[in-house]
């Protein structure tokens, strides 16, 4: 990409409604058209240190920038709203648009939230206990919002009004975009650089340690079992007893590198050098570029039905459809840059209606 620093720094991709954004440790962000490709990119702020963009209802564009607080950009402009507003610190890690009401939420390095109504003023700023605890990302589940920093999540109501939970512990959170968090219907798992810590959602309590070795990806099933990827294989835990499964299956020392299912019934694996194995009862099934996957480096894998999945590799997407019932080779359709991808190395992948 022309005008954009090409040295070896790190660099952040996000996605609006009809753009991309590309931005790394230099000043400056480029937005690139989604759908028209002969428009060349452009690059916006280059004064500030863009850390993360989002998009809000009526279009919008919030960045949060790391030493100059939040941007909005509306009608070419780029509105400055920092430390003089009210912002808590202007080095601003993470933002969220609140699901109910639409608003601003901005995470800092210094432990604050700040929430920004839209009437062109902060409304709050929360903290954690420690001034160490760096907002690096903002979720939300049922009727709650987690604040997960480096070493402490806090739980608020989506009013806003209560801060009252909040849960400290001893090790980092996994670096490189990781998901560590994993939900289920009464408790939080959370998946760490040197362990896997199981919460009591209601209390937000650490109830037990389940794992001391660092956790790559997680699964929680519909029917209470969690399941997890090391480095050294998949492992299950069950009231309070951790299982290792694959025993026996030439994936069995295998590295996890995702995880999805349906229920118990199918447990879907991404692996890196082993394909990607499907787990149906006590059924294992391997599927390896013999079948016509185009890598048996599996970043990434999701289930469509219980017949049809999407597999992301470092050399492409894959399509996989199994007939129902019937013990045969399944049919793959790979896709690639020439199929209108940017790229064939895929990291991640979401269903969301009929669109991927």
């Amino acid at each position: 990409i022309k005008d954009f620093d090409q040295t070896n720094y790190s660099y952040k991709l996000f996605s609006t409604s009809r753009h991309y954004w590309l931005t790394n440790d230099q000043k400056g962000i480029l937005q690139i058209n989604k759908f028209d490709r002969t428009l060349p990119p452009k690059k916006l702020l280059p004064e500030y240190l863009v850390s993360a963009v989002v998009e809000d209802l009526e279009g919008h564009f919030w960045f949060s920038s790391f030493g100059d607080g939040l941007i909005r950009f509306s009608s070419k402009t780029f509105p400055l709203i920092d430390q003089s507003n009210g912002l808590a610190s202007a080095k601003a890690h993470s933002v969220l648009i609140h699901p109910k009401d639409g608003s601003i939420l901005v995470g800092h390095d210094n432990g604050h939230i700040s929430q920004w109504t839209g009437s062109e003023q902060i409304v709050h700023n929360f903290s954690g206990q420690s001034n160490y605890n760096r907002i690096r990302d903002i979720q939300y589940f049922g009727d709650k919002i987690y604040y997960i920093g480096d070493k402490e999540l806090t739980r608020m109501d989506l009013s806003l009004q209560h801060a009252t939970d909040l849960l400290q512990f001893n090790n980092s959170l996994l670096s490189g975009g990781k998901k560590a968090l994993f939900f289920s219907d009464s408790s939080l798992y959370i998946c760490t650089s040197t362990q896997l810590n199981r919460i009591d959602l209601n209390k937000l309590q650490q109830v037990d340690v389940i794992w001391d070795q660092p956790v790559l990806c997680g699964y929680a099933s519909s029917a209470g079992k969690f399941y997890f990827g090391s480095n050294t294989g998949l492992y299950v835990w069950e009231n309070g007893q951790i299982s290792r499964l694959l025993e026996g299956h030439r994936a069995y020392n295998a590295r996890i590198t995702h995880i999805d299912g349906i229920g118990d019934e199918i447990v879907l694996l991404s692996t890196q050098d082993n394909g990607l194995l499907c787990k149906r009862g006590n059924d294992i099934q391997q599927i390896t570029t013999k079948d016509g996957l185009s890598s048996n480096n599996c970043q990434v894998s999701i289930l469509q039905d219980a017949y049809l999945y999407w597999v992301g590799t470092n050399k492409g997407l894959n399509k996989i459809s199994l007939a129902k019932g019937v013990e045969q080779s399944p049919n793959i359709q790979q896709f690639h840059p020439s199929h209108g991808l940017g790229s064939n190395l895929i990291y991640d992948l979401h269903l969301k209606d009929s669109l991927l």
